[in-house]
């Protein structure tokens, strides 16, 4: 199996997070579901999110 690489849709997903994220508490609590490349994750952890949840049926894509 392998990690589903960022495209368009990623990026427009990460624009509309970031939007919408902008004046949440960062202790709310975030699950990505079907983390993939983790793009979104990443995203909130960049925002210093702290309560987040990365999940993924791919154990490969736990490791990395």
């Amino acid at each position: 199996m392998s990690i589903y690489q960022p495209a368009e849709d990623s990026y427009l997903l990460q624009d509309s997070l970031k939007k919408y994220l902008l004046n949440k508490k960062k202790t709310i609590s975030i699950l990505d579901m079907g983390s993939g490349s983790g793009i979104q994750a990443k995203t909130c952890l960049n925002l210093r999110f702290t309560n987040l949840l990365a999940l993924d049926i791919n154990p490969e894509v736990i490791q990395h």
